[in-house]
């Protein structure tokens, strides 16, 4: 007996929740003693009996409204990679992210200056070891006149590596501006438009039970996503 009680309290509950809800939106949206009423782009007609309400969207004035949607037809993100191929940020500013290219330029500048300078380095201490160890047709640079054979090679590939990281540096940013062309054009396609809604409201279900003839509720909330 209790356990119906409680559950009746329950559906009691929601079901009083529900009415309120109804009544306050229907009181919203009526006025008594009045024929029709046109608000926000709608006409709501309604008789002097409030429990009948009729809303009728005006569709001229709701596609008035409504912000045109921009025309991505002849935005190719096709183009937008061959561009940043051909020429790095070029793709960027077809995509009108203008922000962008001083940022590739930056690394790529950054990548280039570590490849030519451990490059010369690299030369150098390789030409010195060669005369070290007594190579012909080559000398030792000044910087390496008190090193030793096995000192010189410490140098050399200690430079080559750091050229090879400095040429990785440089595909690696080339590589990132071709595939950053490529998808902000194809997120320039993506619809993000007001029509996106969300609505919650409280859910009440109830389970058929064997011992039970009112079942058991289950309580909880219900989303609805507008798309």
């Amino acid at each position: 007996m209790k356990k119906s009680l409680h559950i009746f309290l329950i559906s009691g509950v929601f079901s009083l929740f529900g009415i309120l809800c109804t009544f306050h939106s229907a009181s919203a949206q009526t006025e008594p003693d009045s024929t029709q009423i046109k608000t926000g782009g709608k006409i709501k007609i309604s008789s002097s009996d409030s429990a009948s309400v009729i809303a009728v969207a005006d569709s001229a004035n709701t596609s008035k409204s409504k912000k045109p949607k921009p025309d991505f037809r002849y935005h190719s993100p096709v183009k937008a990679t061959w561009m940043s191929a051909v020429l790095p940020s070029l793709g960027q500013f077809y995509n009108r992210r203008y922000w962008k290219p001083p940022i590739i330029y930056v690394g790529l500048g950054v990548s280039l200056y570590f490849l030519i300078d451990n490059q010369q380095k690299f030369i150098i201490a390789r030409n010195s070891y060669r005369a070290r160890v007594g190579v012909s047709g080559f000398t030792v640079h000044p910087k390496y006149e008190t090193y030793s054979a096995d000192q010189i090679l410490s140098d050399r590939d200690f430079y080559r590596t750091n050229r090879d990281y400095s040429i990785i540096g440089v595909g690696l940013v080339y590589a990132l501006n071709i595939v950053d062309a490529a998808v902000d054009a194809h997120l320039r396609t993506f619809d993000v438009s007001d029509d996106l809604s969300m609505k919650i409201r409280p859910a009440l279900q109830w389970t058929a039970n064997n011992t039970n003839t009112w079942g058991s509720p289950n309580t909880g909330i219900k989303v609805a996503l507008t798309f």
